[in-house]
């Protein structure tokens, strides 16, 4: 179905449309706004959780003004959690990977999950949550494949401390100017049910990543 010049019906065809009355303009208009808007789920791919009753009841209610039953926040919400279902053997390989992994003698774990193991003892300054740090990483999938690596590209990443995952913000504080760890996060730490939609982290996949902290400093500042 398109709604585009080349493909538009004839106005006699376009009169007959499903058993409406397509005589008028306002009429027309309206058939198409409707096509394009089943347009627009196919291509976000959301056709696929479409409801046909509810989504009437809903276009109705908004049209009439009436408060809605279910408000676009949870719904949302609801949509993440749906998209996210085929990926949840996911979190059960990242756990299971992560229990192994606490059993290493120089992994230690702490309270949230966290996991980091010590390549290089750093002397200088921590960072704070404030603060903005210069650092190395190379970021892997649990099965060793790279996502990303500030390494390959030769250029270490500037960022504020409070900015980034959760588990880089917390391990990032621990850790010394100078330090090279290696921090095993599970998905809550890292990018949730969500991952990295179009990128190369599926939802709920728990991650690697070898850091080394340059340097910190206030935002604003040089580096």
């Amino acid at each position: 179905m398109s709604c585009g010049g080349n493909n538009a019906v004839s106005d006699a065809d376009a009169s007959k449309g499903s058993g409406v009355n397509l005589d008028s303009a306002n009429s027309k208009i309206s058939y198409a706004l409707g096509a394009q808007q089943i347009e627009g789920l196919i291509q976000q791919q959301l056709i696929e959780y479409l409801d046909f009753e509810a989504y009437v009841a809903g276009f109705e209610a908004a049209f009439k003004g009436d408060s809605l039953k279910v408000s676009f926040e949870e719904a949302f919400a609801l949509l993440q959690q749906e998209k996210s279902k085929p990926f949840l053997k996911n979190k059960e390989l990242g756990d299971q990977f992560l229990a192994e992994n606490g059993q290493r003698e120089e992994v230690t774990t702490l309270p949230s999950g966290l996991q980091y193991e010590v390549i290089t003892a750093g002397t200088g300054p921590k960072p704070g949550l404030n603060d903005q740090f210069v650092a190395h990483y190379t970021g892997s999938l649990i099965d060793g494949t790279v996502f990303d690596s500030s390494v390959e590209r030769g250029e270490p990443l500037t960022y504020m401390v409070n900015q980034v995952v959760p588990g880089w913000t917390e391990a990032l504080q621990l850790m010394s100017v100078g330090s090279k760890w290696k921090i095993y996060l599970p998905s809550e730490l890292a990018y949730g049910e969500t991952g990295t939609p179009g990128g190369p982290i599926e939802p709920y996949s728990a991650l690697i990543f070898e850091m080394e902290l340059l340097d910190i400093g206030k935002p604003g500042e040089s580096q």
